[in-house]
């Protein structure tokens, strides 16, 4: 039997070797400095540029990205309690990242009777659509 490889050849179907795996495995350790690294630059850029700044909100939400690998939802909470009202005041894709990143938050901590009006904000914004109103209903069924 054959599969296709990373190149797109065909191979055997081999097991691979514990080096292969080690290249799609996930690394905690690389991820926490990640977090150190990104936390320490965006704050260091609110302070300097203040939090409605596009190179701020980007670094925001690219620490966002890996704090919640790593399931940080109270820290993400507190940080979007400052982040979210900046954004919402935009009409750039900042506001639409905000409202699903807090709404993320909150489905994540149980916390469904908040998340669900977030929930509706972002169907204002983005308009219908399967995902979404799937995600409505899982809220709904969750309370």
């Amino acid at each position: 039997r054959e599969q296709m490889t990373k190149d797109g050849t065909a191979g055997s179907l081999a097991m691979p070797s514990l080096g292969e795996l080690d290249d799609d495995t996930e690394d905690a350790v690389q991820q926490v400095e990640d977090e150190k690294r990104l936390e320490a630059r965006f704050r260091k850029l609110r302070e300097e540029n203040g939090l409605d700044n596009e190179d701020t909100l980007k670094a925001f939400f690219e620490m966002f990205d890996t704090c919640i690998q790593l399931y940080r939802l109270n820290k993400l909470s507190d940080y979007l309690a400052d982040v979210v009202p900046v954004c919402r005041k935009r009409n750039d894709e900042f506001k639409l990242k905000a409202i699903q990143a807090l709404a993320f938050v909150r489905w994540k901590q149980s916390r469904f009777k908040e998340a669900l009006p977030i929930f509706h904000e972002m169907e204002e914004v983005l308009g219908k659509s399967a995902a979404l109103c799937e995600n409505i209903a899982h809220t709904y069924n969750s309370m």
